[in-house]
């Protein structure tokens, strides 16, 4: 009897909800700000702020890394390095919906001729979920391979299956 796996992925990077900012703290864009300051500590501090953000951040970052002033664009570019190009989620479940633990490759090909192939191996959890952080930039063409996965089936022992 063959198995079939459903597949959905959310590229991290691509939020289509917003999330809450919570009551008085700075927002991403007001911290960015805080690097052009004439204190070097409250520069510092804004920077380490940001890193702590996060992808939270990020879009502030972009900004500032194009429009900023030259000590700006530095710290916004340092920081953007920082943080991971994207992450691939992955939700893995059965025909049926059900989550479904597995494993695999993932296989990332750049556009451009010159890039190298990211190949990362990944395991979800027993929900089926998984994160994949990617370290380019830009389109890229992604093949995944799994080697194994497990379909909990109550009242019998779970079976790994090859495929």
């Amino acid at each position: 009897m063959k198995t079939k796996l459903l597949l959905c992925l959310c590229l991290g990077c691509v939020r289509l909800c917003a999330e809450e900012n919570i009551a008085g703290a700075p927002t991403p864009q007001q911290i960015v700000e805080q690097l052009n300051a004439d204190d070097f500590d409250a520069r510092k501090h804004a920077e380490a702020a940001l890193e702590k953000l996060g992808e939270k951040a990020r879009a502030a970052l972009l900004l500032a890394a194009q429009n900023g002033n030259a000590d700006v664009k530095a710290s916004a570019l340092a920081l953007l390095g920082k943080l991971a190009a994207a992450t691939l989620r992955l939700h893995v479940c059965d025909g049926a919906g059900k989550p479904v633990a597995a494993e695999g490759t993932a296989n990332f090909s750049a556009t451009f001729p010159n890039e190298e192939a990211q190949v990362i191996h990944f395991k979800t959890a027993a929900d089926g979920t998984a994160e994949i952080r990617l370290d380019a930039v830009g389109a890229q063409s992604l093949e995944l391979k799994f080697n194994a996965w497990t379909i909990p089936n109550p009242g019998f022992r779970s079976k790994r299956a090859k495929v």
